[in-house]
């Protein structure tokens, strides 16, 4: 219920004044007094706001003024890029690549970083928009937060390297690279990235997120995310997934069919009134649910879990169709962010495919463990 002395504002701040106004005097105080004060509290205050205008725009131009300064600094390398130098030398450490960096020279074709397989060597420097075309990476970590965006490492060659999370390789160029065991770590800022005709060899770990491969080779079978997830929901796992259950309900349709070709020569031979013989008949009334899925309730309960099993997929594969279509005609893969949520539930989708095969294989033994009645010639 509304109690307009604790709901209105206007009445709680006039409260909360009178109360800051008797701290203030430390007595009672006139009405004169009490909007003397309240004049001058409503001035401090807007003092203070224009302040704190003042401060946030302040720091807006201090923030655009870097931005520009960002801005120019990056088009400079990116002009001075291809442009090579008159007394270059390719970097051979990263004390090379600190200096060029803090030179803003971005031009620096065919470094050559090697470190050793129990001391490799950290690079932690922002290369934005450098050329490290020609470039060999050998037994290096790019450290956490190391900026590579932009960075032009056509036909560079890696072998063990490691980009740890955060290392910043937006819209760079790794077009004809050649990747021997490189880790991308899950969190590398990847979008964009072309890996145009690049060779993905053994021991590369890479989650893709919007990057151009269509022309990427791999001598390896693909293990990301997005891979995994549109292999199972396309190709022949899709053919086989859709098969499997198709047998199984197939069963069932064909068991309801012999049910109901049962019931009609039941029925013929119950009502059959011949003269020459008649058929001793024990009948046992049975429904066509209970014939078909048993009394136990097992085949009631795995179709159940197929019928859930597909619906699910279904789910899923009109939701990574299109973003399988658009893979197919940009080249482009889709963003981390469209697919990891259909990721996690596909997990749980193979769990209830693993829990239906499961049941529906102890079936199978349990039919192939029961004995059959078969009356011997004579005993009728």
């Amino acid at each position: 219920m509304f109690n307009p002395i604790k709901d209105d504002p206007n009445i709680k701040l006039d409260i909360y004044l009178r109360q800051r106004c008797l701290k203030h005097f430390g007595r009672n105080f006139t009405d004169q007094e009490f909007e003397k004060y309240k004049l001058e509290y409503y001035n401090q205050l807007e003092k203070l706001a224009q302040e704190d205008k003042k401060q946030q725009e302040q720091a807006r131009k201090q923030r655009e003024a870097r931005r520009k300064a960002r801005e120019e600094l990056i088009n400079e390398r990116i002009n001075k890029r291809n442009i090579i130098p008159e007394d270059y030398s390719p970097a051979f450490d990263t004390d090379s690549l600190r200096e060029l960096a803090e030179k803003n020279a971005s031009y620096s074709e065919g470094t050559n970083i090697s470190g050793t397989e129990s001391e490799q060597i950290e690079i932690n420097l922002d290369l934005e928009a450098f050329n490290l075309s020609n470039s060999t990476f050998t037994n290096v970590t790019f450290k956490e937060e190391c900026n590579l965006s932009r960075v032009n490492f056509y036909k560079a060659t890696f072998n063990n390297v490691t980009f740890e999370k955060n290392v910043y390789l937006n819209e760079a160029d790794f077009t004809r690279a050649d990747l021997r065991n490189v880790n991308f770590s899950q969190d590398t800022i990847l979008k964009y990235a072309s890996f145009a005709f690049a060779s993905f060899r053994r021991g590369v770990s890479i989650e893709f997120d919007k990057n151009y491969i269509a022309t990427s080779t791999f001598d390896f079978n693909r293990n990301d995310i997005w891979a995994r997830l549109s292999a199972s929901y396309s190709g022949i796992w899709q053919f086989i997934y859709i098969a499997l259950s198709g047998l199984y309900f197939g069963i069932i349709l064909f068991k309801l069919y012999l049910f109901n070709a049962a019931t009609e020569i039941q029925s013929k031979l119950i009502s059959y009134d011949g003269s020459d013989y008649t058929i001793p008949l024990e009948r046992i009334e049975m429904s066509a649910f209970r014939f078909i899925f048993g009394g136990e309730g097992l085949s009631i309960a795995i179709a159940i879990l197929i019928l859930c099993y597909q619906s699910l997929r279904l789910f899923v594969t009109t939701k990574i169709a299109p973003l399988i279509e658009s893979e197919k005609q940009s080249g482009y893969t889709p963003s981390r962010s469209s697919y990891t949520s259909y990721s996690r539930l596909n997990i749980f989708i193979k769990i209830l495919g693993i829990i239906t095969m499961a049941l529906f294989f102890y079936e199978i033994w349990e039919i192939f463990q029961k004995d059959l009645m078969i009356p011997l010639p004579g005993a009728i």
